[in-house]
């Protein structure tokens, strides 16, 4: 189904997931359909000096919707919510259509990560 009117706007979520538009495009995932949503990107798992969290990201995707203004996808991290500075993940490889990246973090960097995607400025 084509998404129209408010409904097709980057910030909707037509589908009522939890992501909006701009988000489930990201992720590979679909805006109308809940169910679509996977068991979920990102996920964070334990290491011996921190933790991982891995993405899968449909850069492709992103990277044709520019319209004009191309799209980015930012990696953050903060220690409190409020103030948020970037953060740089690798590649680590495809999966299908999608871009598998990965950001290590050890104990000692703040606790609280986002993938910000935003028209570039």
């Amino acid at each position: 189904p084509t998404l129209t009117g408010s409904a097709a706007l980057e910030t909707a979520d037509p589908d009522g997931d939890g992501l909006s538009n701009l988000t489930e495009l990201a992720l590979g995932t679909s805006p109308v359909s809940a169910a679509s949503r996977r068991s979920l990107t990102p996920r964070a798992t334990a290491t011996a000096t921190g933790w991982e969290v891995d993405a899968l990201i449909d850069r492709d995707a992103l990277e044709s919707l520019g319209e004009g203004t191309p799209l980015e996808l930012l990696w953050q991290t903060s220690s409190n919510l409020q103030h948020w500075q970037p953060a740089n993940a690798a590649y680590i490889g495809r999966e299908g259509a999608l871009t598998l990246e990965r950001l290590a973090l050890t104990r000692d960097d703040p606790p609280f990560v986002r993938l910000l995607i935003r028209r570039a400025r």
